[in-house]
């Protein structure tokens, strides 16, 4: 590689996220334990509260009164690579976490990985949006909140849930944690 005087690289680190949507708790600790020994044990994980009081988008699928956490785990290097396979991983985490219904399998769980820096929240889609940046394979990074001192800025597109001032005071606290 030449070296340009003018293009200094700067690595990305942070910390990885799962923003892990059920029903049932159990499935919850299961895949906490799957993530654990990929990951490590978890620097932080949010207090349970309701996705359901936020959004009906899962309960065709998943079922009603649906909980949500946030589990941290540890920093690392963050590069387009690493972040498509944790999406690519999250897909099939999700697969192994199904149960059947009549003729169709649903999913028991819903992943949504994604990453904290001190400047940005970003969760990974397989949804295009015009708003959203591609990283390669059908991955998508969404900005969703950005830091501004104390507290994090809404976007228009911000989901409600990261509105939470409870949900934004939790992702604050990650931001600011010192190992």
């Amino acid at each position: 590689m030449v070296s340009d005087p003018f293009h200094k690289q700067v690595e990305e680190h942070g910390y990885i996220v799962f923003a892990v949507i059920y029903k049932n708790f159990t499935d919850f600790e299961l895949l906490k334990k799957v993530l654990s020994k990929k990951f490590g044990e978890p620097v932080a994980e949010s207090d349970e509260y309701s996705f359901s009081k936020f959004s009906d988008y899962y309960e065709t699928e998943i079922g009603s009164d649906l909980k949500r956490r946030i589990v941290v785990f540890d920093k690392t290097k963050l590069d387009a690579n690493f972040l498509i396979k944790l999406k690519l991983f999250s897909l099939k985490l999700e697969k192994r976490f199904v149960k059947k219904q009549g003729c169709q399998q649903r999913r028991t769980v819903n992943i949504d990985p994604g990453f904290l820096t001190k400047e940005k929240f970003v969760l990974l889609s397989f949804k295009k949006k015009p708003r959203k940046i591609y990283l390669g394979k059908g991955v998508w990074a969404d900005l969703l909140l950005l830091s501004r001192g104390k507290h994090w800025e809404m976007l228009p597109w911000t989901f409600p849930e990261f509105k939470d001032k409870s949900v934004q005071e939790f992702l604050l606290s990650i931001r600011n944690y010192k190992k």
